[in-house]
């Protein structure tokens, strides 16, 4: 029986599946951008990559580029281009590069409650069956937390989805989700940029007729959680009044200016925020020990400035379900490492690129 060769991932790519290649501006290498064609997918800011059942990735993109007219001479820029904020998806195949739409589903992200200003702000991953998106709806004006199930023959479905209420103060849950288990924990900020949590099981995502619900064992009667619960400082409560801001190892509160990404690793948690100073954005890594308070991990890292349009409304975005290359150099001693990306739109031959900037913050060693 004949059969094709494995696709070699360049030894550059900073992962093992060759995503951070695929999905990085054209350049001199013929292995990067390889995701993008200038009418159908220009360009993308990806927030999240969740492995499927085949070995592929399903790409979250809170911004594409289609309709792209390329500079020549310019590898990845364009003079023109069509841009979309709505939430966006496609599946890759990260050696080659080749892009389709999920099975039976468009490259917009659906939804049932179908507001038409929302946007994808994080994702959080229970590979590779559960996908969970977190979307911020019109400016400041809620949240919607979605899950889809995905299936071994690669189809993907919507299953539930919860609105989230705003807090007291005008806290808003829109700035990123985490995977704890078994809990998914929504982040929020007030008009200061003041930090908030709230929590709920992963598997009640889309249920809230009550606090909790009561089950009937041999050991007597087990209470399971099962609306949300909010961080009151010390702890999580059921009463949304309580709700107090998270503090940060130096006891300030912990700030954002933009959305929030989570990874982890063992007893370790990671997290970033957005800076903004004047109308410049940066992005801050930040690490938790065992649930201590989180404390700043190396220099900001720049994100763009809005008065020249290079911010695109994002941070530094963790991408923890991609295995880092350990010929990697920032792996040299590491134990493990994280990859991450931040995206932004550049000058470049009298036009403009969408510049993915991929690393990886390496652990240990």
């Amino acid at each position: 029986m004949a059969s094709s060769p494995a696709v070699q991932i360049d030894a550059t790519s900073l992962d093992t599946a060759g995503v951070t290649l695929s999905t990085a501006p054209a350049s001199a290498n013929p292995r990067t951008g390889t995701a993008f064609s200038a009418a159908i997918f220009a360009a993308a800011q990806p927030i999240w990559f969740h492995p499927t059942y085949d070995g592929r990735y399903l790409m979250i993109n809170s911004r594409v580029w289609t309709n792209a007219a390329p500079i020549g001479g310019t590898p990845g820029a364009y003079s023109t281009y069509t841009e979309s904020t709505d939430p966006h998806w496609m599946v890759l195949d990260g050696p080659t590069g080749a892009i389709a739409s999920p099975p039976g589903q468009y490259t917009q992200i659906p939804s049932n409650t179908d507001p038409d200003d929302r946007v994808v702000t994080g994702a959080a991953s229970r590979a590779p069956g559960d996908l969970y998106l977190l979307n911020s709806i019109g400016a400041g004006e809620g949240a919607l937390l979605q899950r889809f199930g995905l299936n071994p023959n690669g189809a993907i479905a919507l299953t539930h989805e919860d609105v989230i209420l705003n807090g007291p103060g005008g806290v808003v849950f829109d700035r990123g989700v985490q995977y704890d288990t078994p809990y998914l924990i929504v982040h929020g900020a007030d008009s200061a940029g003041n930090v908030y949590r709230a929590r709920k099981p992963w598997a009640k995502v889309g249920t809230n007729a009550t606090t909790r619900s009561n089950l009937q064992t041999h050991a007597g009667i087990v209470s399971t959680q099962v609306g949300w619960e909010y961080f009151m400082g010390t702890g999580y409560v059921s009463d949304i009044s309580e709700l107090a801001p998270v503090t940060v190892a130096d006891g300030t509160h912990w700030t954002t200016a933009g959305p929030m990404s989570f990874a982890s690793y063992r007893t370790t948690d990671f997290a970033t925020t957005v800076i903004l100073d004047g109308t410049t954005y940066t992005g801050q890594l930040w690490s938790s020990v065992s649930g201590r308070p989180y404390i700043p991990l190396g220099d900001p890292i720049a994100l763009g400035d809005s008065a020249d349009g290079s911010y695109l409304g994002g941070g530094i975005q963790l991408m923890p379900e991609l295995a880092p290359n350990p010929a990697a150099s920032a792996m040299a001693g590491a134990l493990a490492g994280v990859l991450y990306a931040s995206s932004v739109r550049t000058a470049a031959g009298g036009g403009h690129i969408l510049d993915t900037t991929w690393n990886i913050w390496p652990i240990g060693g």
